[in-house]
């Protein structure tokens, strides 16, 4: 995919996690404990404010003094969003956005701050400097990708909350794994969470049953590897890519795929890979 083609899908999956959220705020996003539609809305307004802080001041890195600023920064453009964001356990992610704390106006924020970054984006190289999260690639690209494949998840959130799901478009779903076997999953805190999981040897290949796309992942002692050739498994993982990607994301369960070897390795995925 390029760069047009994220922004597209991220302005479409935007306007679709809308359309759910407008059918009511209240259900609960089952992947997200504590979280109603409405806290999805929330916490993307957040995302965009934190990633249109980057883009516009790259390429600076992100010290306390840039987080501070970005606090700030969210507290000014809407009152009450720094403190709803906080509601809960400190340091746990989904313990804050409740629902019932919600300060007016979150659409509209979470809207503008969508359309402001979009329109940032757009205007960017893919090579253009930015800070991101991922030391390897400080691009404007790693955002264009990123931003898109967390609004498809968080879209697909909303809708399933609601009982509308619509499966994850072959090619984007394909991206998408491409995206989290790449980078995401090498940044869920591998000092502590892939620590305390405990590698040791599992090995999983996940092949796409609606695209020739296979990946194969091994926890070894000595860190995660990835491959996208076929190999011995512990366990194998087959069905359509969207059920594969939100396997992946803890949003659906084996039961979508067919299974061949260690059925037992379904539940060390989470603890793998920090995907609770």
């Amino acid at each position: 995919m390029d760069k047009q083609q994220y922004l597209s899908v991220f302005d479409q999956k935007w306007q679709r996690l809308l359309e759910a959220a407008r059918l009511g705020l209240e259900p609960p996003i089952d992947a997200c404990p504590g979280w109603a539609v409405g806290s999805l809305v929330g916490h993307m307004g957040s995302v965009f404010t934190f990633w249109n802080k980057w883009v516009r001041d790259r390429p600076r890195a992100a010290d306390k003094a840039a987080a501070a600023e970005l606090r700030a920064e969210r507290e000014r453009l809407l009152p009450g969003m720094s403190a709803w964001r906080d509601v809960g356990d400190a340091g746990d992610d989904r313990a804050g956005f409740r629902l019932e704390a919600m300060p007016p106006g979150v659409f509209d924020f979470a809207g503008r701050m969508q359309a402001e970054l979009a329109g940032r984006l757009a205007a960017l190289d893919p090579s253009e400097p930015v800070w991101t999260f991922f030391e390897p690639d400080q691009t404007a690209g790693f955002v264009q990708r990123r931003i898109t494949h967390e609004t498809t998840i968080h879209c697909w959130d909303a809708q399933a909350a609601h009982g509308v799901a619509q499966p994850i478009e072959t090619e984007l779903a394909r991206d998408g794994i491409d995206e989290y076997v790449d980078t995401v999953i090498h940044v869920t805190d591998p000092d502590e969470e892939f620590r305390r999981a405990g590698f040791r040897g599992e090995r999983y290949l996940f092949r796409g049953g609606d695209a020739p796309a296979q990946w194969l992942l091994g926890f070894a002692s000595d860190g995660l590897r990835v491959s996208r050739e076929h190999g011995p498994a512990d366990l194998e993982l087959n069905g359509p890519v969207s059920d594969l990607l939100l396997f992946m994301y803890g949003r659906v369960g084996a039961d979508k795929l067919q299974l061949t070897g260690d059925a037992a390795l379904v539940g060390r995925w989470p603890e793998l890979t920090g995907t609770f």
